[in-house]
C-alpha cells in the first residue's frame, strides 16, 4: 500500500469550461492555479460527477502531502505530448524543493479537462537484473488467463530441460495498479522473484493486475469493486490455468504455489478458500493487522520523516480516523456516499475491506505456510508479523523468517525507510530468494 498509491494516485474525471486556451495552456494553467493554492477554484471547475469522486478536503490533503514531502513548487516542465481516443493527453514533468511529480492532464476536444493524477517522476534508471538472475536457465512464455470477460495478460518463466516436472508459484500483487512485474521505479520485485526462483528450477506465473490493464475501465465498476474483484477472482483463476496447462508446461500440478505482497499476502487465507489445490502459500510482508491500524499508523509515520507533524497533517490524521469510523460503522451500507469514506473508496469496498483480518483467518489453514519479513518495513511492520506468528502456532507447517535491513519491497537499506527509497534502484534480497527456493524445495 504505497504512499503515492494512497495518497497521490488518485485519478479524477471532471470538466472545465476554459474554451480560449490552447490544449497545453489548458493543462498548464490548472497544474499553476491547483498549487497556487486556488482549492475552491478548482473544486468548482468539476463537474457533479467528479465532485463526488473527489471531495475539496481531499484536494487539500493531497496538496498538504505533496507540501510536507516535497516542498515548494519549483518548475513545470515541457510535456511529453500524445493524442489518445480524440483527447491532448500531457505528461508534466513537475520540479519541486525536494522532489519531481509526473502530472498528467488530459484535456477534450472542447478543451475541458477530463482526467488529471499525479505520479512519481518516471525514472529513466533501466531495471538491473539481479545477479541471482541466470536467464539462461529459463525461457518465458507469454501467456493470458480469463475471470468474468476480464482477460489478464501474464508471462510465465520455465526452467529449461528440467528431468522431471517442477513446482510452480504464481504472485499476487500488493494494492494498488500494478504490471505484472510490480515495478516501482527501476525496481520490478516480480521480475526479481520470478527469475529468480526460475534459475533455480521454478516456474512462476506473474500476471497484470485487472485494475492496471482495465484502469480506464473501472470508474464503470466502482460501485462493485471489492477485494474479490480486485484481487482474489484473479489470483483463483491464475491457480486454475497453472492447474490446466501443467502438462503444457511441465509444471507438477501438485505442487502449485501461491506468494502474496502486501496486500496479497494478507488475502493468502481467502485465495486458498477459494483454491484449495494450492500445495502451500508464501506471505511476503502479508498485512496482518486490521486495516484501520495500517492507514492511521502508516500516516502518522509518514507526517514524522520530516520531524514535524503540522497542524495541516494533524487535521489530515484526524479527518482520516473520522472516515474510518464512518467505514467501520454498523451503519455503514451502500448508499453511504464516498466522501464521507477513506481514500475516496466506495462503500461496497469498504464493507468487505473492513472484514479483512489476513493472520487471524489464517488460523484455519493447516498447510504450509512461509511468512517473511522485512524489518525495515512501515508499511507493514513488526507488530503485523508478530500477529501472522501468533496466529499461527499450532501449525506445525509454518515457517518465519525476518530480515535486518529490508524494506517493504524486500530492498536492502541503513537508514529510516520512506516512500522515496522504493525510486532507488536495487534488488530483491537474495537471501530472501534463497529461503522461498529451499522452503519450496522442502515441501513435497
Amino acid at each position: 500500500m504505497k504512499k503515492y498509491s494512497l495518497l497521490i494516485a488518485l485519478f479524477v474525471f471532471f470538466y472545465s469550461s476554459v474554451l480560449l486556451a490552447s490544449p497545453i495552456e489548458t493543462a498548464e494553467a490548472f497544474i499553476v492555479d491547483y498549487f497556487d493554492g486556488k482549492i475552491t477554484e478548482t473544486h468548482n471547475k468539476l463537474d457533479s460527477a467528479a465532485r463526488k469522486q473527489i471531495s475539496e478536503e481531499q484536494l487539500i490533503m493531497i496538496r498538504g502531502q505533496i507540501d510536507s514531502q516535497l516542498g515548494a513548487l519549483k518548475s513545470i516542465n515541457e510535456p511529453a505530448f500524445q493524442s489518445y481516443g480524440g483527447n491532448d493527453v500531457f505528461v508534466f514533468p513537475v520540479v519541486f524543493e525536494k522532489g519531481e511529480l509526473d502530472i498528467t492532464v488530459v484535456v477534450s476536444k472542447t478543451q475541458e479537462i477530463s482526467t488529471f493524477f499525479m505520479a512519481p517522476r518516471a525514472n529513466t534508471v533501466p531495471y538491473q537484473v539481479p545477479d541471482y538472475a541466470d536467464t539462461t536457465k529459463f525461457s518465458e512464455v507469454e501467456i493470458t488467463f480469463q475471470h468474468d470477460r476480464f482477460i489478464l495478460p501474464g508471462t510465465i518463466s520455465i526452467p529449461n530441460s528440467p528431468k522431471e516436472k517442477v513446482p510452480a508459484v504464481f504472485l499476487v500483487h500488493g494494492s494498488g495498479a500494478h504490471d505484472r512485474d510490480e515495478s516501482i521505479g527501476p525496481n520490478k520485485i516480480f521480475r526479481d522473484i520470478a527469475w529468480g526462483l526460475s534459475t533455480k528450477g521454478i516456474a512462476v506465473l506473474r500476471y497484470e493486475k485487472r485494475t492496471y490493464t482495465y484502469g480506464n475501465e473501472i470508474g464503470d465498476y466502482i460501485d462493485k469493486l471489492d477485494l474479490s474483484f480486485e484481487v482474489i477472482d484473479d489470483a483463483v483463476s491464475a491457480a486454475q490455468y497453472l492447474h490446466d496447462n501443467a502438462d503444457k508446461y511441465n509444471i507438477d500440478k501438485n505442487r502449485i504455489f501461491v506468494l502474496g505482497h502486501s496486500l496479497g499476502g494478507g488475502l493468502l487465507p481467502r485465495i486458498d478458500v477459494r483454491q484449495p489445490k494450492l500445495k502451500g502459500l508464501i506471505a511476503l510482508a502479508g498485512m496482518g493487522r486490521r486495516i484501520e491500524n495500517v492507514l492511521v499508523d502508516q500516516y502518522g509515520y509518514l507526517f514524522s520523516l520530516d520531524g514535524e507533524f503540522t497542524d495541516d497533517e494533524k487535521a489530515i490524521l484526524e479527518e482520516l480516523k473520522d472516515k474510518l469510523m464512518t467505514a467501520l460503522s454498523p451503519e455503514l451500507n451502500e448508499t453511504t456516499s464516498r466522501d464521507s469514506l477513506p481514500l475516496n473508496l466506495p462503500a461496497h469496498y469498504w464493507l468487505d475491506f473492513r472484514t479483512m483480518d489476513g493472520a487471524r483467518e489464517a488460523k484455519s489453514i493447516t498447510k504450509p505456510i512461509l511468512v517473511l519479513h522485512g524489518e525495515r518495513d512501515y508499511q507493514v511492520t513488526q507488530e503485523d508479523f508478530d500477529i501472522w506468528k501468533e496466529a499461527l502456532k499450532s501449525n506445525k507447517q509454518a515457517k518465519f523468517i525476518s530480515y535486518p535491513g529490508l524494506n517493504h519491497l524486500f530492498l536492502f537499506g541503513e537508514q529510516k525507510s520512506n516512500p522515496q527509497e522504493y525510486y532507488i534502484r536495487g534488488n530483491v534480497n537474495q537471501k530472501v530468494i534463497e529461503d522461498i527456493v529451499n522452503w519450496i524445495q522442502t515441501v513435497k
